[in-house]
């Protein structure tokens, strides 16, 4: 069933624009700085996104402005993906250096950056990349179960924001979820930013 709601995202991504798709990234980074969480955290866990996806990397200037803490996440190697056996989640955050340009993140590993890692806490926010979303704040990964993961082990040690980002047309009526994936406390579009019950 996942598959199929992954299929379906992808299909209604295509039929959006490069032009609109910059727009669209423009609203949503303007919808998330409105945000007074976001505003006041003191760390921000963001994400590189993919080509289809909202592009949120010009928010770093505004937040390293306001001294946020900004991290972007590191994902496993395929021999790591064998080899883990660490209670940690597989993925994590490192740091971005106040001096290094977030552009030369786009497309690739995080894991470039020097190996200083953020923790959340309760002045963090976490923005969330996904296939698709519901305005109950149900995720559909991109499909290896990270940020599922990430969530399930920090939430039981502390309390932080997440927040899914996407386009408006990447919003479903549902979508399907079984008991380990982590649903968010509010989604951000273009179009709102929807607080989930």
């Amino acid at each position: 069933m996942k598959q199929a709601a992954r299929a379906e995202a992808f299909q209604r991504l295509q039929t959006l624009s490069s032009d609109d798709r910059v727009a669209a990234s423009g609203f949503i980074c303007r919808r998330l700085l409105e945000m007074p969480e976001l505003r006041q955290a003191r760390t921000a866990l963001l994400f590189r996104p993919l080509r289809d996806e909202p592009d949120i990397l010009p928010l770093v200037r505004e937040l390293r402005a306001a001294g946020i803490r900004i991290g972007f996440p590191v994902y496993p190697l395929p021999d790591e993906l064998i080899h883990h056996e660490s209670p940690m989640p597989r993925m994590y955050f490192r740091e971005l250096p106040p001096m290094l340009d977030p552009g030369s993140l786009r497309g690739s590993n995080a894991r470039s950056l020097p190996d200083v890692r953020l923790e959340p806490d309760t002045n963090t926010v976490l923005l969330a990349p996904g296939r698709g979303f519901t305005t109950a704040g149900v995720r559909l990964g991109r499909g290896g179960g990270y940020y599922d993961e990430y969530l399930a082990y920090w939430r039981e040690r502390t309390q932080f924001l997440t927040a899914g980002v996407c386009f408006a047309r990447q919003i479903f009526d549902s979508l399907p979820a079984t008991e380990t994936d982590q649903s968010l406390d509010m989604v951000c579009t273009e179009l709102d930013l929807i607080q989930a019950p």
